[in-house]
């Protein structure tokens, strides 16, 4: 069985490295995307993630495909930071451009995004819009189902409309599994790292579980 070569692992790891130097604030919130390489059938993701100051997000995503290598999803939920309560939505593509081969058994994905967090008229949250590239590989199980892993670093840029001002760019990473329980359901897991543009960077770590809807 092929894998992900070490140069690209090597790069990948690279990623986590990077940082942004950012004043630190409580009222935060990041959460990791679960999202697969892959262009994945449409289905329902009830996702539980959370770390530190930014506390725990209870969000519910739907991804659907515009064609096979085209994907929407869209994310509503809860954070609870230090301080706050936000109402979260946004939504993002992933387009899938390179499917896996025998040279290359790997899935890139190219993804864009618009997401916010909104707590009240005297503190209106954030809007961030991450750009990223997600990189997975499947491993065929011995009992039938499938395991990817994957990688999803994004650069997000954050602009504040709430007590703190101005635009910022900070790094996001996630690595991740997802395993194929059923056909029709899969669960995940991922650790993700990194936070908003006024928020010190940290690391946190959340589960999903996802349902085919078709």
């Amino acid at each position: 069985m092929q894998k992900i070569g070490p140069r690209t692992l090597a790069a990948l790891v690279a990623g986590t490295l990077i940082a942004f130097a950012t004043p630190a604030r409580a009222q935060a919130w990041h959460y990791a995307a679960f999202q697969p390489a892959d262009a994945v059938a449409p289905e329902a993701n009830f996702i539980i993630s959370g770390f530190g100051d930014y506390g725990a997000s209870f969000v519910g995503q739907y991804r659907f495909l515009l064609d096979k290598r085209t994907q929407l999803w869209f994310d509503v939920g809860l954070a609870t930071p230090s301080g706050a309560t936000y109402f979260l939505f946004g939504g993002a593509a992933a387009w899938n451009f390179m499917k896996p081969t025998k040279d290359k058994p790997i899935d890139v994905s190219a993804t864009l995004g618009v997401y916010g967090a909104f707590a009240g008229s005297s503190d209106p949250g954030y809007v961030r819009i991450p750009v990223g590239v997600d990189v997975g590989h499947t491993f065929k199980l011995s009992n039938g189902n499938a395991l990817q892993a994957f990688a999803y670093p994004r650069l997000s840029v954050d602009i504040c409309a709430s007590t703190c001002s101005g635009t910022q760019g900070v790094l996001d990473f996630d690595l991740g599994a997802s395993y194929e329980i059923t056909k029709a359901m899969s669960g995940r897991a991922a650790f993700t790292f990194g936070g908003v543009g006024t928020g010190e960077s940290q690391g946190g770590f959340g589960i999903a579980l996802a349902i085919k809807t078709k």
